[in-house]
């Protein structure tokens, strides 16, 4: 299937009410990482590793209502288990590896790790550019739109089940790697090397 080690990760950042269609310019926002999943896979694409931690925000320490009924992350989690963003950094990369390892995402999760690190004051790895989005290559395969590969609805697109446990960073980062392995193999396509 591949001919290196893979890894799939998501991210739930800060929101507001409307955040989203604001792109994040209201007084004060900032896509703040509060939650990190991800999978590690191996060159057949089966799962070999899981990590997950939650992040204390820096900027907006306190969750919004918004924020919570979407995640169903409570403050309370958040303060008693959140990690600075950067020791929850660190433990991310420490997961990811050393190269030869591909690191995937659907949609702008690599922009938002880099506007963290400037965020934080955390030093950019040179790592963090050879990230690559999915979401192009997964709408092409599933004859979709972009809009339409949302983490947690591809298990819909490719009929393998439900949407439940979506906005969970390990849960959405699991469902793009069954993206990848429906693509890969019951479509019989390659996974290229993203940008």
């Amino acid at each position: 299937m591949m001919n290196r080690q893979i890894v799939v990760f998501d991210l739930e950042w800060t929101a507001w009410e409307g955040s989203l269609a604001r792109r994040w310019s209201g007084p004060g926002e900032h896509r703040e990482v509060v939650q990190i999943g991800a999978v590690h896979l191996d060159r057949s694409l089966n799962e070999i590793g899981a990590f997950e931690t939650l992040v204390q925000p820096s900027k907006n320490p306190i969750l919004s209502d918004y924020f919570i009924g979407l995640t169903r992350i409570k403050q309370d989690d958040v303060d008693r288990r959140g990690l600075s963003f950067a020791q929850a950094f660190r433990d991310f990369l420490a997961f990811v590896g050393p190269s030869p390892c591909a690191v995937l995402s659907n949609g702008s999760d690599a922009d938002v790790l880099l506007e963290n690190c400037r965020l934080n004051g955390v030093e950019v790895p040179a790592a963090l550019g050879a990230f690559r989005n999915t979401r192009p290559w997964l709408a092409a395969a599933l004859h979709a739109s972009d809009d339409q590969i949302v983490s947690s609805r591809i298990p819909l697109l490719i009929g393998a089940g439900d949407i439940a446990g979506s906005h969970n960073a390990l849960h959405d980062a699991r469902c793009v790697a069954a993206g990848i392995r429906h693509v890969c193999r019951q479509l019989g396509q390659v996974l290229p090397d993203l940008k």
